[in-house]
């Protein structure tokens, strides 16, 4: 065995028994946590790595089933006996990772409904129990019932939105390497704007409950008034944001309406916002996430098809006038240089947004070559660091003079 190590359901790492992660198992660990998430009748996953090791994933999951973590070990698949994955995902292991889930930030309703909670920062647990006072952490010895009726106590949310910083990223022409005024909003931390990462505050992007949509309206809010505040960025000439949705905010029936009410008061075109929706979440909550799109395509917001992979369950959604784009997943045009399947895919994706009048975007691209493929099968536009970095809101305001004129590969 070369490795064991614990994670969080967004895929950050709690502890590694030794060495650093590698970007082949970190990408091994956010697929198991897809699957474990959309499947949560598999009591585990495995998969082989590419330099031969052999990969398995036990999900730490609350009582009633919702992920909240997972363990990964990496063992050489030439060693392994017959059945290890069978008599390693037994009851009495899975027990044993129930009892970590009190390190992976279990929360609790009032009923005792225990669901996974988002990351506030910084949080507390607690048990209400005879002695104990908010904020002590319960030992590795706290019995079941400690277990089922832990709160998590988060920050006041006036700390959270106060922490908040929006940016945007823009979505690049492929074809002419030029501007394209459409951005996806990115939520950052005001402490530390430069990390090119979402902060723990705003993590609930996977997760499920009202603290999700809470967050979700967080952004919302603060876009919708900086676009009061500068009715040239979309007055003279379109430009369109899309904010990532949680799951929370999908399966609140309410959500929508307080958007339609936010846009009339801010005086913002219904068209200029939109909100990226993951595949898995299309497939994991196929009714809310139907109701959504339908609800975006009465009050005349958009909808972006996030990580999209042609699953069966999201195609229909395309059907949808609510639908304007479709971002590739990454692991396809990654994959798409070395394998003809994933060739396919991207090939097939790209020419049925043509038949259907709807834009393609690949997303997480770096290399060149993989640009000029993608520009060649007729993918739109493309999304990555490398291509255009973030800019702050107040950046974006600035005259237009201070932008670059020209950005991308070049």
């Amino acid at each position: 065995m070369h490795s064991v190590s614990l994670y969080k359901a967004e895929g950050d790492v709690l502890w590694l028994s030794e060495g650093a992660l590698g970007p082949d198992e970190h990408s091994a660990v956010l697929d198991a946590i897809q699957t474990l998430h959309t499947e949560s009748d598999k009591s585990y996953h495995e998969t082989s790595l590419e330099d031969g090791r052999f990969a398995m994933f036990l999900p730490v999951r609350a009582p009633r089933g919702d992920l909240v973590g997972l363990a990964m070990i990496l063992a050489d698949l030439k060693h392994l006996p017959d059945g290890i994955a069978e008599r390693l995902a037994v009851p009495k292991v899975r027990t044993i990772l129930q009892r970590i889930a009190v390190f992976l930030r279990i929360g609790s309703t009032r009923g005792g409904d225990t669901t996974p909670t988002p990351v506030f920062p910084p949080s507390a647990i607690h048990a209400p129990t005879p002695g104990s006072s908010p904020g002590q952490a319960l030992p590795l010895s706290a019995s079941k019932d400690q277990i089922l009726t832990l709160e998590l106590v988060p920050d006041p949310p006036v700390k959270v939105a106060a922490d908040l910083a929006l940016h945007v990223q823009e979505l690049i022409k492929l074809r002419s390497n030029g501007r394209t005024r459409r951005y996806e909003v990115l939520a950052r931390s005001r402490r530390d704007p430069a990390r090119n990462e979402v902060p723990d505050a705003f993590a609930a992007s996977s997760a499920n409950g009202r603290d999700g949509a809470a967050l979700d309206r967080l952004v919302l809010e603060q876009l919708f008034g900086w676009l009061r505040s500068h009715p040239q960025i979309w007055e003279g000439e379109p430009a369109s944001f899309s904010v990532n949705l949680s799951i929370g905010a999908l399966e609140d029936e309410k959500f929508l309406d307080g958007v339609a009410t936010s846009l009339e008061a801010a005086d913002v075109p219904a068209g200029s916002i939109g909100f990226e929706i993951p595949e898995f979440a299309c497939v994991q909550c196929k009714t809310p996430v139907r109701r959504f799109v339908d609800v975006c395509e009465k009050i005349g917001c958009f909808v972006v098809l996030d990580n999209f992979t042609f699953d069966s369950t999201a195609v229909g959604l395309l059907n949808s006038k609510a639908v304007r784009m479709v971002k590739i997943d990454p692991k396809l045009t990654n994959a798409a240089m070395k394998e003809k399947l994933a060739q396919a895919l991207v090939v097939a994706i790209s020419q049925a947004c043509k038949v259907l009048g709807i834009h393609c975007i690949a997303k997480k691209v770096e290399a060149q070559a993989v640009l000029e493929w993608l520009e060649a099968v007729g993918c739109d536009l493309a999304q990555g660091f490398a291509l255009e970095r973030p800019l702050s809101l107040e950046t974006l305001a600035a005259p237009a003079s201070a932008l670059p004129r020209k950005r991308g590969k070049g």
